[in-house]
């Protein structure tokens, strides 16, 4: 989504984006039922739990959903069967999803960020690679929307 519309990582990319989200997807099972069998136990049995780890976990809730729907309407069989705009309205929702997963990623990894080195590299590591994104993708919706005004104002006149 931060690429332009007609540049070539994109069409190149375009290409494969359903099956690069299916391998996405089971990529990021295999990390919550790691993290379900080994984390989540300990956590339980300390009986107080950390606040950040609280917002944490319930973040992986919300995202776990998301993943679920985002990645099930990435198979073909089951986006011919939708049409174009619930489609497109349930894609939108890939956006939430980045969104939560750093959120979930900082208060996974913030307490032990304030008291170690290795964590704050990750913590440095996930903020760059989010940011990134995020400039990006607002810089092409903002091309973009300049790009539509312009067309419109062309045609009025």
């Amino acid at each position: 989504g931060a690429f332009p519309r007609d540049g070539r990582p994109r069409k190149h990319l375009m290409a494969i984006r359903a099956e690069l989200s299916i391998i996405a997807c089971i990529l990021v099972c295999g990390h919550i039922v790691v993290y379900c069998l080994s984390y989540v136990p300990l956590v339980l049995e300390a009986g107080i739990i950390n606040p950040f780890v609280a917002v944490g976990l319930a973040v992986a809730a919300a995202i776990t959903v998301l993943l679920i729907v985002l990645g099930v309407t990435s198979f073909g069989s089951v986006k011919v069967r939708m049409s174009k705009q619930a489609w497109v309205k349930v894609q939108k929702w890939a956006y939430v999803f980045f969104s939560l997963t750093y959120a979930h990623v900082l208060a996974m990894l913030l307490p032990s960020a304030l008291g170690g080195a290795a964590a704050v590299q990750s913590v440095a590591a996930y903020t760059v690679v989010f940011g990134v994104y995020a400039v990006l993708r607002v810089a092409r919706a903002l091309r973009e929307s300049e790009g539509a005004v312009s067309k419109v104002s062309a045609h009025r006149f």
